[in-house]
């Protein structure tokens, strides 16, 4: 189970009937300060696919990426970051993120965005 927060996104998983606090993964500063990470996630087996769609991004502010984490054991490792083929400023890239079936679904904002 994964929920977003302001300061990042909190992991929890089931053990004996019950829900507990795993790990906290912290909005990483890579792409900005206000990137708005954790406002949209999607688990799938081991994976977990954050989006960040206020992300700066070649300098195009609001462009947003999506973080990529694998659970390696019992902690999720960052494995890789993506944003849009075209980076354009507003895109919102990874406002809404969903992984299935190996495949990772990441769309911009619909109104704004495209």
């Amino acid at each position: 189970l994964a929920i977003g927060s302001a300061s990042g996104v909190d992991l929890h998983e089931r053990r004996q009937g019950t829900w507990v606090h795993a790990q906290h993964l912290d909005a990483p500063g890579d792409y900005g300060s206000s990137i708005a990470f954790g406002t949209t996630v999607s688990m799938a087996d081991d994976w977990l696919a954050v989006g960040a769609y206020g992300a700066t991004v070649e300098g195009q502010f609001g462009a947003g990426v999506v973080y990529l984490y694998r659970r390696e054991g019992s902690q999720w490792e960052r494995m890789q970051v993506l944003h849009a083929p075209t980076v354009v400023s507003l895109e919102f890239y990874g406002r809404f993120v969903t992984l299935a079936d190996g495949y990772l679904f990441a769309r911009n904002h619909p109104v704004l965005g495209g």
